[in-house]
């Protein structure tokens, strides 16, 4: 065998090049390359199936509050004296943020304080007088107070002038009865003693001419009596119903008057019930020429609005931020992402105003996927169903990332989260094998190009 390879390597020193280069054997550190490259391409395959890498969603979006945003406008159109706050400023509860014009304000309270005043000291006036107590102007009252004082003196006035003119009538009726009957009286006992005489008269003989002169004398007495009897008791009668009718005069005047009296409280009352509901919203609308902070916050924003300019009604002026709300991220995720998004997904928030290089990034997961897309700029005519608002030009879905964490590195004295700042979440939504990004095109590719479109 050794003479055989010595015969050969004796017989290609004998033949052209090529020949010799195609038997030369191939050297053994040639045959490991081989190997090695062999073997990496296997460990690779291998490894790309094994390894997993991380699926990222990134959002952009921005901080916001879970409490609502507090906006302070005015309750009517007025003209701005001065503003106290700028955008940043952190504000107390109950601090004055604008003050407004005060003279509309000031001058429907100033009115209606007068009105509520003469309408309550009135009220006053007639209730002292149906009850009889006394009235004393009080010395918020005013002119008005004091009228009513005099007016009130001036009806008891009259009324006790009335009651003793109606008194002195029923004494003087009273009089006159105790004097017809005390006539009456004694007219009866001269009609029993007439009686007795035309009886005694009557008894006697019968005689001449006298006799029957005394009978008709007698007779006639007795009937002047008995008809003045009857006279003194018809005045006797009269002067009783006199009586009676002063006494009901008395009671029907003081009745009318009491019903006038309640005639009159009825109305005023009611008017004073409705300028006392005026009376409080002026009151609401003096104090609200100067805006407070219904709360401790800090300024968001500010309308456009200079010293001197007129705001509007119910136009939004001062924009608050509650102070120590919670603050959260609302991002963005594109329609083709929200498939992968779940709620309870761990996500890193990276802020733009804090590098994540130098301060790091706030830990956070999802806590809610909105129900329905989102367009900026929707079609003139609305999509029906929801794969169609899906594929909308610019379609998202609103989604909120609890923060776990509001502390960053390396940052300013005084940092603190504020809504608005613009942010970045990367939501991981799983994992995924490094050879999916070699196998994904190669099946798409077999899937949609083998076949006509």
């Amino acid at each position: 065998m050794k003479k055989r390879t010595n015969s050969s390597s004796e017989t290609l020193a004998y033949q052209p090049d090529a020949v010799e280069i195609e038997e030369r054997p191939v050297p053994g550190t040639i045959r490991w390359v081989l190997y090695l490259i062999i073997g990496s391409i296997v460990a690779a395959v291998i490894g790309a199936i094994v390894c997993k890498v991380d699926r990222i969603v990134v959002a952009e979006g921005e901080l916001i509050t879970t409490a609502p945003m507090i906006v302070v406008q005015p309750l009517s159109t007025s003209v701005i004296r001065r503003i106290h706050v700028q955008v940043g400023d952190v504000v107390e509860e109950g601090q004055i943020l604008v003050t407004l014009d005060p003279t509309f304000a000031t001058a429907d309270l100033s009115q209606l304080t007068k009105q509520e005043i003469a309408l309550a000291v009135q009220l006053r006036r007639i209730r002292a007088e149906l009850s009889g107590e006394s009235f004393a102007a009080l010395p918020e009252e005013g002119e008005d107070g004091k009228l009513q004082e005099r007016i009130l003196r001036q009806r008891r006035m009259v009324l006790a002038k009335t009651k003793q003119t109606i008194d002195d009538k029923i004494a003087a009726l009273r009089a006159t009865i105790d004097l017809y009957d005390a006539q009456r009286h004694g007219q009866q006992q001269q009609l029993k003693l007439l009686r007795d005489i035309e009886g005694t008269a009557a008894k006697q003989p019968q005689t001449g001419n006298d006799y029957r002169l005394r009978l008709l004398e007698a007779q006639k007495a007795r009937s002047e009596v008995e008809s003045g009897i009857d006279t003194i008791t018809a005045q006797e009668t009269v002067a009783v119903h006199e009586l009676k009718q002063a006494e009901s005069d008395w009671q029907r005047f003081v009745e009318e008057r009491q019903e006038d009296l309640l005639e009159q409280e009825v109305p005023l009352r009611n008017e004073h019930q409705k300028i006392v509901e005026e009376l409080h919203k002026a009151r609401l609308m003096h104090q609200l020429v100067s805006l407070r902070a219904p709360e401790k916050g800090v300024v968001l924003k500010l309308a456009e609005r200079s010293v001197g300019s007129i705001i509007q009604q119910a136009e939004p002026f001062v924009t608050l931020v509650p102070h120590g709300s919670v603050i959260e991220v609302e991002v963005n995720v594109e329609s083709r992402d929200i498939g992968r998004i779940r709620t309870g997904d761990s996500a890193r928030v990276k802020l733009d105003a804090f590098p994540f290089q130098r301060h790091d990034t706030l830990p956070g997961e999802v806590r809610v996927i909105s129900e329905d897309a989102f367009s900026i700029d929707p079609p003139a005519t609305s999509p029906t169903s929801v794969s169609e608002r899906e594929h909308l030009p610019g379609a998202f879905y609103r989604t909120r990332i609890a923060l776990l964490s509001g502390t960053l590195r390396d940052v300013p004295d005084g940092f603190r989260l504020m809504p608005g700042m613009k942010a970045r979440a990367e939501i991981k939504v799983g994992t995924r094998s490094v050879i999916s990004y070699f196998l994904y095109p190669v099946i798409r590719a077999l899937d949609e190009g083998l076949r006509e479109p």
